[in-house]
Order: C-alpha cells, then structure tokens, then sequence
C-alpha cells in the first residue's frame, strides 16, 4: 500500500497574526481515499533550539476543538490567540480505513 511518507504539510511554515482567528484545512486525500475518523486536534509552543515541544496550548489555540470531517477533508475550529514572536507546532492524528496518520503544521504568531 502506497502512502504519504512526509507528515509535515506541503504549504510550509504559516503566519498568523495576533487578531486572526484562521480555520486551517488538511486534505487527507494524500494518505487515502474517505472520510477520516478518529481525529485528535493538539497544539503546542515549539522549542526551535531543541526541536521539541514545549507547553500543551491546545485549549488556549483551539477554545473549540471540534473539527468537521467529509470525504477527504479535515476543517480544523478556529485557531486563534497566537502570540506574536512564539512557533507553534499543531498535530492532526486521523484514521483512513483502519491506518492512523498524523500531520503537522508550524505556525508563527505576528504582530
């Protein structure tokens, strides 16, 4: 079974200004066809200088955390109250026919 190897998104790094709120989108179909399952939305501050996670701000970022799933698309809530000058990491588990995957996306806080 052919699948996606790379889990972080093709888009790159994204900016997010402090007064934005953005409902980020991951389309699933590189990983496989239907509607995927199971999803697990977290957030947390990176720490570049270690490559590592720091605090779980998932609560803080998503106040909301109830994604909507179709036919090979996650839409995420609303990611908002980013601080400016601080790296984010978010993870996106999901399952699509019984294999669970995970995407990541880094997202820099602006003025």
């Amino acid at each position: 079974m052919a699948t996606a190897q790379i889990r972080e998104i093709i888009e790159g790094l994204q900016a997010q200004g402090e007064a934005e709120k953005v409902p980020y989108r991951l389309t699933t179909t590189p990983w496989g066809a239907g509607t995927p399952s199971g999803v697990v939305i977290t957030a947390w501050v990176w720490k570049e200088a270690t490559q590592a996670r720091g605090a779980d701000v998932t609560t803080t970022l998503f106040p909301i955390n109830s994604p909507t799933l179709s036919d090979g698309l996650i839409v995420l809530s609303f990611l908002e109250s980013v601080t400016a000058g601080i790296r984010y990491r978010i993870e996106m588990l999901f399952v699509l026919s019984g294999t669970t995957f995970e995407a990541i996306a880094f997202i820099d806080g602006e003025l």
